[in-house]
């Protein structure tokens, strides 16, 4: 379907290698304007370097780079807060010259208050916000500012695009005829693609902190090594990321005596590890779904182990992976254990991952509706 009209998506952001909003919307986007299509990107340039380093394979084209509008935060004089309010300028002089039919927000930020209070009284654009928090999917306390963040987006938004079912459930009352769901999700699947051989890895990517669960995997780890001293021989554990959790990461790791098999490392592009990885871990104690890195793992063909909260079971039930109780450490001992010892059912679980990926969370089906969704909002209470 063709984007008929101007869109800007906004993104701003300094993570390692973008969180799995920032790495769905890239992805989108340079496909979009390879196609074709009228799709801008306003971006930090730590963030699009980030984001650049993801999809070594992925060739960005001259007409996706003509859309892009960077600023220029790494070459920028002054600290953190004026970096914030200098991107808020940068991006309302943005619209303003550019003129787009439809402003895409792709996050609940703080840091970006100030054009979203501009936005409120600009009625001549149309607003999407994509709703991927988790936390407002579920009965959860969701930090004041934040919650006072979102409402002001989702009371200017003229349509509010959910990952979730169940955020339409606990919100469509007060925000009727807004919300619509996202069908799907995506992922690379030329660049995340299993290797010839797989090695005896176990990977975990994300973010070092609570919800993340990292500290979850140490304890299943330490479980194993205490039944069977030689349970890890011949496997490597490997976290990627950073975060808050780091040092205690690593304190737990040393404390149990894990140094030998356990690597943390920092990785702008994780393809490599999860091509070779025969097990992954997705330890989220909300929701997994729709986590991009897990989409990643599944992609590669990669086995995996997910607790069983949320929505996870739209990509990980019985016949793609193994699913564990929230917090349940010997839980997850015991399927790690399964899987290490049954490097066939790795396989099979691997390869059904992946092809459920490809069957059901496609580019191209995403790509659709998200321009759809465009073309309907865009034509929202007459044409503008």
């Amino acid at each position: 379907m063709s984007c008929q009209r101007r869109v800007l998506i906004v993104m701003r952001g300094d993570s390692l290698f973008g969180g799995g909003a920032e790495r769905r919307f890239w992805r989108l986007f340079t496909h979009l304007r390879k196609s074709g299509h009228d799709v801008h990107l306003l971006i930090n340039r730590s963030l699009l370097e980030s984001l650049q380093k993801i999809d070594l394979g992925a060739h960005v084209s001259q007409r996706s780079l003509e859309g892009i509008h960077v600023y220029e935060d790494n070459s920028k004089p002054g600290g953190k807060i004026v970096k914030i309010l200098g991107f808020n300028l940068f991006a309302i002089q943005t619209i303003r010259a550019l003129r787009p039919s439809v402003v895409h927000l792709v996050l609940i930020q703080r840091s970006l208050i100030p054009l979203y209070m501009w936005l409120l009284i600009q009625r001549s654009v149309r607003v999407v916000h994509t709703m991927a928090m988790s936390l407002f999917a579920y009965p959860a306390r969701v930090p004041l500012s934040t919650a006072l963040c979102a409402k002001l987006i989702w009371q200017r938004a003229d349509v509010i695009d959910s990952l979730y079912p169940s955020f339409a459930h606990n919100y469509g009352r007060r925000y009727q005829n807004k919300i619509v769901v996202t069908p799907c999700s995506f992922t690379n699947t030329e660049e995340f693609k299993p290797a010839d051989q797989k090695k005896n890895m176990i990977v975990f990517a994300g973010r070092f902190i609570e919800e993340k669960n990292p500290l979850l995997l140490v304890k299943a780890l330490t479980i194993l090594r205490s039944l069977d001293a030689d349970a890890l021989s011949g496997w490597e554990i490997v976290f990627l990321g950073e975060g808050p959790l780091g040092k205690e990461l690593w304190r737990q790791i040393i404390q149990n005596d894990l140094a030998n098999v356990v690597r943390v490392e920092r990785a702008n592009c994780i393809s490599s590890y999860l091509r070779e990885a025969r097990v992954f871990v997705s330890l989220q104690r909300t929701e997994n779904y729709p986590s991009q890195a897990l989409l990643e793992a599944m992609s590669a063909g990669c086995a995996v182990i997910a607790t069983d909260v949320g929505e996870t079971r739209r990509l990980v039930d019985e016949r793609t992976g193994l699913l564990v109780e929230n917090d349940n450490p010997i839980a997850l001992a015991n399927a790690l254990r399964e899987l290490m010892n049954d490097p066939q059912r790795c396989q099979c679980l691997g390869q059904a991952a992946r092809a459920r990926v490809l069957a059901e969370h496609s580019l191209a089906r995403f790509a659709d509706y998200m321009c759809s969704l465009w073309k309907e909002t865009y034509g929202k209470n007459g044409k503008i």
